[in-house]
Order: C-alpha cells, then structure tokens, then sequence
C-alpha cells in the first residue's frame, strides 16, 4: 500500500453517525491466489463473516440498553488509486501475472440509512453493495492479468 489519506468531519466524531469525508488508498497491491477451486479472498471473507457473527452475537447479549447497533458512520467518498492486482495460479508454474487495478469510486456509503454499522460498511454481510463494487473493480484488474497469462501461451 502506497498511503491511505482519512478525512473525517470533525464535528461528528461525538455524534451518531459519524461523517468521514473521504477515504482514499493510493497504490494499493492486490494478490489473488487460486488453488484446489478455492481462492484467498473467499477464504479472507468466510473468516471474516464468521468472527462478525460472533461479535454480533456477544455485542446483542452483552447490551440491555437497547442501543445494539452503535456507533454508525456515513463515508461520503472512497477512492482507490493507482492498485496492481497480482495472479498467482498453480497453472502458471510458479509465475506471477501483474495487471493494473481499474480505479474505484464509491460514494454516500451509509447516506440513505442515516448512517450504516462497520460491518455493513464493509459490505462483508451477504449481498453487500459496497463489496460488490469494490470486487467487480478488482475482477477487471483480473481479467487484464488474465489477458496477460493467455499471452504467455501464445504460439509465435
């Protein structure tokens, strides 16, 4: 990762939700592995979901003052910049495919709620938007690597 730059608003930090203005990640690497059917960002996301859940579950117990939910955050802009997507398959003998990481936009996350917990921010619970965007972005940086590796067994 190249640098993250945070604005947040302030004046919203003590308030529900709280605003950040933009989030923007320069040069960020991406890896994308794939073995056995599997890949490590299905691995990356099961892991996820499952300890979400499990503090979902506690956090539900633990509060009896009826306030579950939390803090909420509304994020105005998150930009991603200037990222590589690597390939690595067991196909590819050991070589590694590099392809440009197509630049995203994602804009009023958690606007139309009056804000959206972390976890929905994240957009890991099931049929989250703003992961779905962020990988359709990802997935053409993989597709381009995959241009890349049909031109290594290319015949001249």
């Amino acid at each position: 990762m190249g640098s993250i730059y945070v604005d947040i608003d302030e004046g919203s930090i003590t308030k529900n939700p709280i605003v950040i203005n933009k989030i923007e990640i320069i040069a960020p690497e991406i890896t994308y592995e794939k073995i056995s059917g599997s890949d490590n960002f299905q691995a990356i996301l099961k892991n996820v979901q499952t300890s979400a859940k499990a503090e979902k579950k506690s956090k539900g117990q633990a509060s009896s003052d009826g306030d579950k939910q939390g803090k909420k955050i509304v994020i105005n802009n998150v930009i991603v910049k200037d990222g590589k997507v690597h390939l690595t398959m067991a196909a590819l003998g050991g070589k590694e495919i590099t392809a440009p990481l197509p630049n995203i936009h994602l804009k009023d996350i958690g606007k139309e709620k009056n804000g959206a917990t972390p976890l929905d921010v994240s957009g890991l619970q099931t049929g989250g938007d703003t992961a779905k965007k962020a990988a359709d972005s990802a997935t053409e940086g993989v597709k381009s690597a995959t241009e890349g590796l049909k031109s290594l067994f290319k015949k001249d």
